[in-house]
């Protein structure tokens, strides 16, 4: 998966979102080929702040 131009990944807060958020971004992982998230920045909210913490 190609992303051309910039890119970014806004996790919102709230609870058992922050659960989907783990699949969403373990497919994301599968879809690309290289280790790396194909984002420029990354940014998150309450529990999704802790998401884009452990994925920095």
């Amino acid at each position: 998966m190609q992303i051309k131009g910039s890119a970014g990944l806004i996790l919102p807060g709230g609870g058992a979102l922050a659960a989907y958020q783990v699949g969403v971004l373990k497919a994301i992982a599968e879809l690309t080929d290289s280790e790396a998230l194909p984002f420029d920045s990354i940014s998150g909210v309450s529990a999704g702040a802790l998401n884009a913490t452990a994925l920095a």
